[in-house]
């Protein structure tokens, strides 16, 4: 970021630790979803365990979806045949029945309700939740307008939290 003088990056994942400023703006709660088509061909897992034996979509470079059972993190090893460099390939694979997904609710509630997409739930595992971060350089000089947008963006999930309840 500091190199190439971006002033602001959103990131939806756990961060590493750097030498940038996170400031927190909302979780993110994700889902397993699948295109009806795809559960009728292949059933609907119930556990975990029965993810390996599914088409799973990951971004590219993810072997591993992380879940919570019992508060204890538990990490996943995929079996999939797609990946995609980008949410949206994976959602378009989704909603074409290639496979299960792990996708942001924000993301696929439009889907969902529409029955474009249905909700895998686990018996024994939910999916991590991550956070949406406004990663920036520093905390000194901050400029005006990323203080703003920031501000703006934090007011404005507040507001889609609040209207989703």
């Amino acid at each position: 970021m500091v190199s190439s003088g971006t002033d602001l990056a959103i990131r939806i994942a756990r961060l590493k630790d750097s030498s940038l400023i996170a400031r927190k703006l909302a979780d993110n709660r994700r889902s397993l979803v699948a295109s009806p088509a795809y559960l009728e061909k292949h059933g609907t897992p119930h556990s975990a365990g029965e993810l390996a034996y599914h088409n799973c979509l990951p971004l590219c470079g993810v072997t591993h979806w992380t879940f919570l059972k019992a508060g204890v993190e538990r990490s996943l090893r995929l079996r999939s045949r797609f990946s995609s460099t980008s949410i949206e390939g994976c959602h378009a694979a989704c909603l074409a029945g290639a496979g299960i997904a792990l996708l942001s609710d924000w993301n696929v509630a439009d889907d969902l309700s529409s029955g474009r997409l249905m909700r895998v739930t686990l018996e024994d595992a939910e999916p991590e939740t991550l956070a949406i971060w406004a990663v920036y350089p520093t905390s000194r000089l901050v400029p005006p307008k990323v203080r703003v947008f920031i501000d703006a963006l934090l007011s404005a999930l507040t507001e889609m939290k609040r209207s989703a309840r």
